[in-house]
């Protein structure tokens, strides 16, 4: 029943029941341990709740098991939006968010442009506005860039052009 779980968690989730949606995610990892997805919608809605420690703990947990080479990938690229976003600044780390963000971009071959679009979140948030604008650019120039996220990115691109980071509340 664990994959049920998982696309209940989501839909739960969508719906903004976060405390149910963490009941399915434990739920579903108490079935299958080893799945990923599950712990990282988990630790994504943490984060949106305000409980930066436990999904700081989630994320690191996360890379230490290394999983697959595409999660991990996703794994770090949450884990390095979380450290060059978070509204606790104490849970920030620009550092570490732009290696994170460097290594899943290299892991995905520079293809995935949200990934390139944290990176270049993560630069600003060390100052390194030059190389955010350099890399909202490339995600910008992804083949297959949806309308939205454009947008998005064109959004982050002009913060950046600015010498600004993005707001936390995104």
């Amino acid at each position: 029943m664990w994959p049920a779980l998982y696309v209940r968690a989501q839909i739960f989730r969508k719906q903004g029941k976060y405390e149910l949606a963490i009941q399915d995610c434990n739920e579903a990892l108490q079935q299958y341990p080893g799945f990923v997805e599950a712990a990282l919608l988990r630790a994504s809605i943490y984060v949106r709740l305000g409980k930066y420690a436990e999904a700081s703990k989630e994320f690191n947990y996360l890379v230490s098991i290394h999983p697959r080479s595409v999660t991990l990938a996703r794994v770090l690229s949450d884990r390095a939006w979380f450290q060059a976003t978070c509204p606790n600044s104490s849970f920030r780390n620009g550092q570490q968010a732009v290696r994170d963000a460097k290594a899943a971009c290299s892991i995905m071959a520079w293809k995935d442009e949200d990934m390139i679009d944290t990176l270049a979140t993560a630069y600003a948030e060390t100052g390194d506005f030059d190389s955010a604008v350099r890399c909202a650019a490339q995600a910008l120039a992804v083949k297959g860039i949806s309308p939205e996220d454009a947008k998005v990115f064109r959004e982050h691109l002009a913060w950046f052009q600015q010498h600004k980071r993005i707001p936390v509340s995104q």
